[in-house]
């Protein structure tokens, strides 16, 4: 597990869109770093100063490191003459790119890869409140770890009409689901520099760009070679607005998913080939990611329950800590009302990733819903795990023991009531 210390969190209070946090220390930027952050700007945007705000108020030293903002053609008083005055404001720490004209978010954060110095990449959006965590933690952890390639964490949503809409993204890593629902965040996302490839950087290989999932694309690139590292920290305050592109670009959105399931086949025809065989084959070390992701994207775009189940169980086979291999595979027996055998599939992911306390939440909501669609009455159990209705959010070592109880208990009770 990745060390998170705690000690030099700060609380954010959010009070009239203004936040206060202590001031860090200035850094002298050199011409490679430790850390570049780095941020996109388009527009003239009147929360950008409050996000920069938000981040040199995070409590972080900022030592070896540079904060590089490329403007993709904001007009004048946008947010690259907001970037600028903080430039001056803080000489040696910030960096100022121009694209002159708007080229798209594809483009801007290709380059600001491209220009970055830092051995390590923290993304960040232009709109959004960074949360203080231990980013020093985070960059040794990859120090130390070079099968990860990245690492992330949550982002809370919120607006200024209604706060906090109690929502959070971000969860565990699954290779198999990088086409499907990727549980990654880009805001926070701490990612080594050398393994960015750069025909995967925003882009894609075939030189063809997605109007809105452009990270999506540096997700792919990164998770064919290594894995990523969830940290379960809160990174960033997701703000919601009519401006942004995942308010404004649903089909945007599914026609880039779309293009990266199709990129990826056309990728890897071989896996492919493996993956719909129905026969004996083998997968090399090296093929394990990519041929999972493509087991994922084929399982997407499968017609029926029997190709979806296939794609499951081989997908397992070649990566068994992937849990949400078996969590699609709850959701298709659930969907089929055969409840006793998703109970059995839960109970068996409990046992299998007891140190995961994501996965753990996941499994007891997934079983009080599985219960009570069995007629079985569940405020015995809600109450003894302290919650009496609603979703959890929270369960200790000793709840998840009461849970796995109650999940033979169910077992038992279909059984008797057949």
């Amino acid at each position: 597990m990745l060390p998170i210390d705690n000690k030099g969190a700060r609380t954010i209070f959010i009070r009239n869109n203004t936040i206060a946090i202590a001031m860090p220390k200035e850094s002298t930027m050199q011409s490679s770093c430790r850390l570049t952050i780095m941020i996109a700007c388009y527009r003239k945007n009147r929360w950008f100063a409050e996000t920069l705000d938000s981040l040199l108020n995070s409590g972080y030293h900022f030592r070896d490191t540079e904060i590089l903002i490329c403007d993709d053609g904001a007009p004048a008083g946008g947010d690259g003459d907001v970037a600028e005055a903080y430039a001056a404001r803080h000489p040696g720490l910030f960096r100022v790119l121009h694209n002159g004209v708007n080229k798209g978010g594809a483009y801007t954060h290709n380059r600001l890869v491209r220009e970055a110095h830092g051995k390590y990449i923290l993304a960040f959006d232009c709109d959004d409140i960074f949360v203080p965590f231990d980013i020093d933690a985070n960059l040794d952890f990859l120090d130390q770890h070079p099968e990860y390639a990245a690492t992330f964490g949550k982002k809370h949503l919120f607006s200024a009409e209604r706060g906090y809409w109690g929502e959070v993204h971000g969860g565990d890593y699954s290779t198999f689901a990088m086409l499907g629902c990727p549980m990654v965040t880009h805001n926070g996302m701490i990612t080594r520099a050398s393994d960015i490839r750069p025909e995967w950087a925003y882009r894609l290989p075939s030189g063809k760009q997605c109007q809105a999932a452009f990270d999506i694309s540096l997700w792919l690139g990164l998770g064919l070679q290594k894995k990523l590292f969830f940290t379960n920290e809160v990174r960033a305050l997701f703000r919601i607005h009519d401006k942004q592109i995942t308010s404004t670009s649903t089909e945007k959105y599914r026609q880039d998913y779309a293009l990266l399931r199709e990129e990826l086949l056309s990728l890897y025809p071989e896996l492919v080939k493996k993956a719909q065989s129905h026969g004996n084959f083998q997968v090399t070390a090296e093929e394990v990611l990519p041929f999972t992701i493509v087991c994922g994207v084929l399982f997407a775009l499968a017609q029926t329950q029997v190709e979806r189940y296939y794609y499951l169980y081989i997908a397992e086979m070649a990566m068994p800590e992937d849990y949400v291999i078996a969590e699609y595979r709850c959701s298709l027996l659930h969907e089929e009302q055969r409840y006793p055998e998703e109970l059995a599939e839960l109970f068996r992911i409990s046992v299998k990733h007891q140190d995961s306390h994501y996965i753990q939440v996941d499994v007891l909501n997934r079983a009080i819903a599985c219960m009570e669609k069995m007629g079985i009455d569940t405020t015995g159990l809600r109450k003894e795990l302290g919650h009496r209705a609603g979703v959890f959010y929270a369960l200790s070592p000793q709840q998840a023991d009461l849970l796995r109880t109650a999940i033979t208990n169910a077992q038992t009770f279909d059984i008797e009531n057949k």
